[in-house]
């Protein structure tokens, strides 16, 4: 992340409308040692939540080819979706997005450290970092249905600063501040 440069023609090459509000997915690991059934119920219900909006373009990052023909069968319906079907920049694509969820933690932890709203679908036993992105106001759990009645579908504010000057030092800094 320390030579991060933002890339605004991101979502342009990938055919999509910047003019939407632009909401990340990535999915959770299904198969992996660490998925829960809480992980699964969480995802259902953040595809009927996207599926119900008709402002957003949504992305969904899947992890490998099996679940992308899963998410392809699961997004029936919805009008504006993007599956990726190639590798992208992942911290531009964090970066031009209005709103993050995510079922992992990496994406989670770049996003919040990149100050895009970020919102964690995980449900198994959180990490320390995790908890004090939380405290802080960078990282927001989502647990059950109200929590995703609450959230707000907008286009963020891209406010460069957040990365001006020397990246690393940004980050360092902010890392230090969790500690």
């Amino acid at each position: 992340m320390a030579d991060f440069t933002p890339d605004s023609s991101l979502l342009q090459n990938l055919g999509i409308d910047n003019n939407k509000v632009i909401v990340l997915v990535r999915p959770p690991a299904f198969s992996s040692h660490y998925f829960t059934a809480q992980s699964g119920r969480l995802f259902n219900i953040l595809l009927e939540t996207l599926k119900n909006q008709n402002n957003i373009h949504t992305i969904f990052s899947p992890r490998n080819n099996v679940q992308r023909k899963r998410l392809k069968e699961m997004t029936t319906g919805f009008s504006q979706i993007t599956i990726l079907e190639d590798e992208v920049d992942g911290l531009n694509l964090i970066w031009n997005s209005d709103l993050v969820f995510s079922g992992g933690g990496t994406m989670n932890r770049e996003a919040a450290l990149l100050g895009v709203p970020v919102f964690s679908i995980f449900g198994g036993k959180l990490g320390v970092l995790d908890k004090k992105l939380n405290e802080i106001g960078r990282l927001n759990f989502l647990r059950n249905i109200e929590d995703f009645s609450k959230i707000k579908f907008q286009k963020r504010n891209r406010d460069i600063k957040i990365i001006e000057g020397n990246v690393k030092d940004v980050f360092t800094n902010e890392i230090e501040k969790l500690v």
